[in-house]
C-alpha cells in the first residue's frame, strides 16, 4: 500500500514537472510567434508607407537628392521641393486623391511656417537686447540672461521645425497644428487685450 502511494506521489510529482517544463515551452513558442507575427506586420506596414510615399513624391513632383550635399545646396533643394510641392497643390487633379495627404502636407508646411516666424522674432529681440545694452539702456547682466533664454527658445523653434518636417503621423500632425493655433490664438488674444489697456 506504502509502495503505491510512493509510486502514485513520484508519478505524479513528474507529470507535474513534465507539464510545468510543457507550459513554459509552449508559453515561450506562443511569445516567440507572437512576435515574428509583430516584425511581419511592422514590415508589411513600412513597406505599404515606403510605396505610398514614393507614389506621393512622384505626384507633387519631388526630387530626391544625395544627403551628403553641403547646407546651403542642401537647402536650395529643400525650397525647391517646398515650392514645387505648394505648384502641385494649388492645381491638385481629382485623379490623383488617394489619402488625405495634401491637407497633411499643408498642416505641416503651416505648422513649420509658424516656427519659422517665432524663431526670427525671438531673433530680432535678441537683436534688439544687445543693442540696448550697447546703448546703455538695458542693464547687462539682465541684457545677457534675457538674450541667452530667447536665443535659446530660438533655437527650440528651430528644432521643432526639423521635427514637424519628419512627422508621418497624420493624427500627430493634427495634434500639433491644433496646439500650435491655440497658441497663436492665445499670444494674439494677449497682444490685443495689452494693445487696447494702452
Amino acid at each position: 500500500m506504502g509502495k503505491k502511494k510512493r509510486t502514485n506521489n513520484k508519478q505524479n510529482s513528474s507529470s507535474t514537472t513534465m507539464k510545468n517544463i510543457d507550459e513554459k515551452v509552449l508559453a515561450r513558442e506562443i511569445i516567440q510567434a507572437y512576435e515574428e507575427f509583430e516584425q511581419k506586420k511592422k514590415f508589411e506596414v513600412e513597406k505599404r508607407e515606403r510605396e505610398n510615399q514614393k507614389e506621393w513624391n512622384q505626384i507633387l513632383g519631388q526630387k530626391e537628392y544625395p544627403e551628403n550635399e553641403n547646407w546651403f545646396w542642401k537647402n536650395v533643394h529643400k525650397k525647391r521641393n517646398d515650392i514645387v510641392a505648394l505648384y502641385k497643390l494649388l492645381f491638385f487633379k481629382q485623379k490623383d486623391v488617394r489619402d488625405p495627404r495634401a491637407t497633411f502636407v499643408l498642416m505641416s508646411l503651416a505648422t513649420m511656417g509658424i516656427f519659422f516666424i517665432c524663431k526670427w522674432m525671438l531673433y530680432i529681440f535678441v537683436t534688439s537686447i544687445i543693442v540696448g545694452m550697447f546703448k546703455m539702456e538695458i542693464d547687462i547682466l539682465l541684457g545677457i540672461t534675457l538674450s541667452f533664454v530667447l536665443w535659446m527658445l530660438a533655437r527650440i523653434f528651430r528644432m521643432a521645425s526639423f521635427e514637424v518636417e519628419k512627422i508621418r503621423d497624420g493624427n500627430l500632425l493634427i495634434a500639433i497644428f491644433s496646439g500650435v493655433l491655440s497658441f497663436v490664438a492665445v499670444v494674439i488674444a494677449i497682444v490685443a487685450i495689452i494693445v487696447d489697456k494702452v
